[in-house]
C-alpha cells in the first residue's frame, strides 16, 4: 500500500498536464472558429464594397464610411 501512495503524486501530474492541454486546445478551437467567422464576414464586406463600386451609385459611394467600417470597430 505504501508503494501505491508514493505513485499517486506521479499519476496526478500527468492528469493535470492533460487537463491543461485540453483547456488550451479548447480555447484554440474557439479562437479558430471566431477567426473563420470573421474571415467570412470580411469577405462579404469586400464583395459589398466591390459591388458598390461597380454600381457607381453616388449615394452609396458618398456614405461617409466604406461598407464594413463598423464591423472593424471594437
Amino acid at each position: 500500500m505504501s508503494k501505491l501512495h508514493r505513485l499517486v503524486p506521479q499519476l496526478s501530474v500527468p492528469d493535470t498536464v492533460v487537463g491543461a492541454i485540453d483547456i488550451v486546445l479548447g480555447e484554440l478551437g474557439h479562437a479558430r472558429s471566431q477567426l473563420l467567422h470573421l474571415q467570412l464576414r470580411l469577405s462579404s464586406v469586400e464583395q459589398a464594397r466591390l459591388r458598390t463600386i461597380q454600381l457607381g451609385d453616388a449615394g452609396l459611394l458618398a456614405g461617409g464610411r466604406p461598407p464594413g467600417a463598423r464591423l472593424l470597430q471594437p
